[in-house]
């Protein structure tokens, strides 16, 4: 009797405590660290993306506080890796990736980015930043999450999160991701974009495991009980 409150214990452990996370849509060089540049340094290299803004750089302690001198150079104050992408120019300069997935009518995206305001940027901060997502075809706007850096926000980065709920208008269509500066002559940076879909849940391997020694083990119990 115990044993087969355990088997049944196991088995719901399984079924109600699942670990699961929603579907991962890839995006290639996501953090723009394909690229590889010294500290305080910048190169026009950009695998995967397009742009017609600026370019890949490491920063230095002048853009971020705790950006670089660090052994080895972790850059911690960055959101992921050493380098970003500085969107200079404003006036809708922007860095743009179509990705190799396409959009599934009814499915549910998330886009998320990081947005960041250096501490050494000079003149106004009235920028108008965008995190987009875009039909990758037409190029045609389909959702965003905008927002402004003040003088008050340099030396940070902030998350930026968009979703979006695909009809069928763009069933089959490729997905494009897109930053852009849309405020005066000045750069603002982002990094470390991913993107997920919401309507596809995919459990993690210890679940299924659970789940087979649970069934597994009440089906040994079946068994056993009829002889």
């Amino acid at each position: 009797m115990v044993a087969r409150m355990m088997l049944c214990a196991l088995a719901a452990v399984g079924i109600f405590a699942s670990v699961s996370h929603a579907a991962l849509i890839t995006i290639v060089n996501p953090s723009f660290e394909s690229d590889v540049t010294a500290d305080g340094t910048n190169t026009t290299s950009l695998t995967g993306w397009t742009t017609n803004a600026w370019k890949v750089w490491n920063p230095l302690n002048a853009q971020w506080t705790g950006a670089t001198d660090q052994v080895p150079d972790l850059d911690t104050t960055i959101p992921d890796g050493q380098n970003v992408f500085g969107i200079a120019g404003g006036g809708g300069k922007y860095v743009t990736q179509v990705l190799s997935s396409t959009f599934q009518t009814d499915a549910e995206y998330t886009l998320t980015g990081y947005a960041g305001a250096r501490r050494d940027e000079g003149g106004g901060y009235s920028d108008n930043y965008a995190i987009q997502i875009l039909n990758g075809t037409t190029h045609a706007l389909l959702s965003q999450t905008t927002g402004s850096f003040t003088a008050a926000d340099r030396d940070s980065w902030r998350q930026v999160v968009v979703s979006y709920t695909a009809d069928a208008s763009v069933n089959g269509v490729p997905i494009e991701i897109r930053a852009v500066n849309n405020g005066p002559d000045w750069q603002y940076s982002v990094d470390n974009f991913s993107m997920s879909d919401d309507s596809v849940i995919i459990p993690e391997p210890s679940t299924f495991l659970i789940w087979t020694l649970g069934l597994l083990g009440l089906a040994w119990y079946g068994r056993r009980r009829k002889r």
